[in-house]
């Protein structure tokens, strides 16, 4: 919710090979505000979040480069007046960030997580968007990995996966970064990378869930967990079977918009 109103808000950033324009889209598809978030010659593409960073009851967004592009961490208003940016990894990293927020802590503000999006290694940091100050870091999965992550925060922690290369590891961390739970989304066989996100999609008395859909060269298989790991539902088949190009998914409270990646005409479906 970016202006107040009783409605939410979609936010969309351009994939790999699109500009850094990011867009602020009511529910019926209607473009409410725009603005790039980087130097309009960058084509890597802009991963988004939104979160209440600065505590004053409306939530900002938060951008971060795709692969090619510098470590740039940025935090706007809706209208895109620029808050705050920092660099999470080192400057001559241009494997792309993902970004995700929330309160990690359950201290009743907001932080930003990140990830390397891709030839990076499972570094995962939290951060104080404020300040541009490191709360928490540590490695997701064992060093070796170098396929990226995507990450998604929620109140009380935070969930991983591998990005393209990778097995369909999900990570389930506490707000201390313990691992308190995983499990395989797909078959073990399943290397194509993995998109996350976590709201309560269900609306139910079980809070949260965990929604899962392929990163790229895979179908419309979209799959629902709860926080333990247990499957909601896996027959959630968002786009036609034949597309192989892959997806990003967000959750929220009472669904999620999915969007078709790698190729074909991009369109958000609920």
């Amino acid at each position: 919710n970016l202006d107040k109103d009783s409605a939410i808000e979609y936010v969309t950033g351009a994939g790999p090979g699109g500009g850094p324009l990011v867009k602020v889209l009511e529910k019926d598809g209607k473009v409410n505000k725009q603005f790039y978030a980087y130097a309009t010659n960058f084509t890597g593409g802009v991963d988004v979040a939104v979160g209440d960073i600065d505590d004053n009851g409306v939530d900002e967004i938060i951008t971060s480069t795709g692969p090619g592009g510098g470590p740039h961490i940025k935090v706007f208003k809706a209208d895109g007046t620029l808050i705050k940016e920092f660099f999470a990894y080192g400057m001559n990293f241009y494997g792309g960030v993902r970004v995700s927020a929330a309160d990690i802590d359950s201290d009743g503000n907001w932080e930003v997580v990140t990830a390397p999006a891709s030839a990076g290694g499972p570094h995962v940091k939290i951060w104080d968007a404020t300040k541009g100050t490191v709360v928490k870091e540590l490695m997701a999965y064992d060093t070796s990995l170098s396929t990226g992550l995507d990450v998604a925060g929620f109140d009380g922690g935070f969930v991983t996966v591998p990005g393209k290369g990778g097995g369909p590891h999900v990570k389930v961390f506490d707000k201390s970064g313990n691992m308190k739970k995983e499990f395989f989304a797909y078959d073990g066989t399943f290397t194509v990378g993995l998109r996350v996100s976590v709201g309560d999609a269900t609306t139910s008395k079980s809070g949260n869930e965990i929604v899962v859909a392929p990163a790229a060269t895979g179908g419309p298989h979209v799959k629902m967990f709860s926080m333990t790991g247990s499957e909601v539902s896996s027959k959630l088949v968002a786009f036609e079977s034949w597309w192989r190009g892959g997806y990003d998914i967000a959750a929220f409270k009472g669904g999620a918009m999915i969007t078709s990646m790698g190729g074909r005409r991009t369109s958000l479906r609920s």
